[in-house]
């Protein structure tokens, strides 16, 4: 199947479409033009046959008279195109014709008498091509003159007669057809002017959308960091925008690709060279037995580290495929708080942190089990690992116009603004050297990851005290 083209279908529409409006234009043009000169041509016709009418009279008696002078009228009576008349009685007898019809009996008149005024057209004697109105009329009735002493007679009727006058159409038809030709080389060069036309503007106005497309080819794996021009016309501003976003988002992703295989190196370089060590001194000194005990000690924290950063890159690349089964149920918010916070209160105790928890009355909430428990033991996670000894880790749910949320605050000097942009981040530390121990950088990002399965949303910023907050929007009260 052919791939549309907007080029073509603009040319194809807007050709059509004037080409229609220009035809009818045309054609409305010749039909106005062509009945203005049969119409000039039939007031010369009617002004013929009246001029007739009035050389008629019918007289005190009853007789006809019609007094017709050739010389006055020689259009009757020219040798070479003459033009024809003829005058009826009611009954269809002739009662006189023109000088050009000789002898000749009644041809001009049509069958049967017209009761109105009628043109039409007809062959004249002559061959040519004419045109002929009847004219019916009554006739008009003499007034004796009283000096006459004529004895009064009787007022009769007007008798009605037909007159029928006829001359050449040629110059009519040949001035039809120069009309016709005129219309049909304005109609041709219109149409060839409106095809350039349309065919410049679509070039002119698609010229924009072209220019993006070969912008657009450039693109690559290698040329991300290009952007389109916003140079653009305001339809395709949209476009331009939503591409560029789109490219910053795929320099994002492919920044962060990047960096994860040397990220996953990194973090586990440390834990592998801390066995590669216990192995060696285990080997080399392997009878002191509380030394080698004390190592077995050291290895199952080095693989308990090694198996959660594993098992957090696999739930990560689950959010990503959307293969997280979610499966929801009624939740016991309280009971899963206090659950995770026991499993890490050795840690806090340790840097005499406490946890405050305030519901609000929420007891139930409706969401995925495991995946709302794992969400809370990394925040919380997070702000016993960052927050100041001593401090008093914040818990607090709230329902407002935009539903239910859950936040956790912490105070803390080691988070400012610069860091927010990148606390969901894949491996973010905010330690470049990578330091520290115990925190691959997973938590957070692991977070919002869960978060967007679940529907939820997150995030985080710094109160106006210095407090460093995280919330989680979206919950249903169950």
């Amino acid at each position: 199947m052919a791939t549309p083209s907007i080029n073509r279908h603009l040319l194809r529409s807007l050709c059509f479409g004037l080409g229609l409006l220009i035809l009818a234009v045309g054609l409305l043009a010749e039909y106005l033009l062509r009945t203005r000169l049969q119409d000039d041509f039939d007031a010369i016709l009617l002004a013929r046959a009246q001029s007739l009418v009035s050389l008629t009279e019918q007289s005190v008696e009853g007789a006809i008279e019609f007094e017709f002078v050739p010389s006055m009228m020689p259009e009757f009576a020219a040798l070479e195109e003459p033009e024809y008349f003829e005058l009826h009685h009611h009954n269809g007898g002739l009662l006189a014709q023109s000088p050009s019809l000789g002898k000749t009996a009644a041809i001009l008149a049509s069958p049967g008498n017209a009761s109105e005024i009628r043109f039409r057209n007809l062959s004249l004697p002559d061959g040519r091509n004419g045109r002929a109105v009847d004219l019916p009329f009554p006739a008009r009735q003499e007034i004796p003159d009283p000096e006459d002493n004529v004895k009064p007679q009787p007022i009769r009727a007007p008798e009605w007669l037909q007159a029928t006058v006829a001359r050449s159409r040629e110059q009519l038809d040949t001035e039809i057809l120069f009309v016709r030709l005129a219309v049909g080389g304005y109609l041709l060069l219109t149409l060839l002017g409106a095809g350039a036309i349309a065919l410049f503007s679509v070039r002119r106005g698609l010229a924009p959308l072209r220019a993006i497309g070969h912008e657009v080819r450039r693109l690559d794996a290698d040329t991300l960091t290009h952007r389109l021009s916003g140079d653009v016309p305001s339809e395709l501003a949209p476009i331009t925008r939503q591409v560029n976003a789109l490219l910053e988002r795929l320099e994002s992703a492919f920044a962060r690709e990047k960096r994860f295989s040397g990220d996953v190196a990194h973090e586990l370089r440390t834990p592998l060279a801390e066995l590669r060590t216990l192995a060696e001194v285990g080997r080399r000194w392997p009878d002191d037995q509380e030394m080698v005990s004390r190592f077995f000690d050291d290895l199952v924290d080095i693989t308990e580290d090694m198996s959660q950063i594993v098992t957090n890159l696999l739930t990560l690349a689950r959010c990503d495929a959307g293969h997280l089964e979610v499966a929801e149920s009624d939740i016991d918010l309280n009971r899963c708080i206090n659950l995770v916070w026991e499993r890490l209160r050795p840690t806090a105790d340790a840097r005499k942190l406490s946890l405050e928890a305030d519901l609000n009355g929420l007891a139930r909430v409706r969401s995925d089990a495991r995946g709302l428990e794992l969400i809370l033991s990394n925040i919380l996670s997070n702000a016993v690992a960052y927050a100041n000894d001593g401090s008093i880790i914040q818990l607090e749910v709230r329902a407002d116009s935009e539903g239910t949320s859950l936040s956790v605050s912490n105070a803390t000097d080691k988070v400012d603004e610069q860091d927010l942009n990148h606390l969901f981040d894949r491996f973010w530390r905010k330690d470049p050297d990578r330091s520290g121990s115990g925190h691959a950088g997973l938590g957070l990002a692991l977070v919002k990851a869960l978060a967007d399965r679940l529907g939820l949303r997150v995030g985080a910023r710094l109160d106006p005290n210095h407090r460093f907050r995280i919330t989680l929007g979206g919950l249903r009260v169950a």
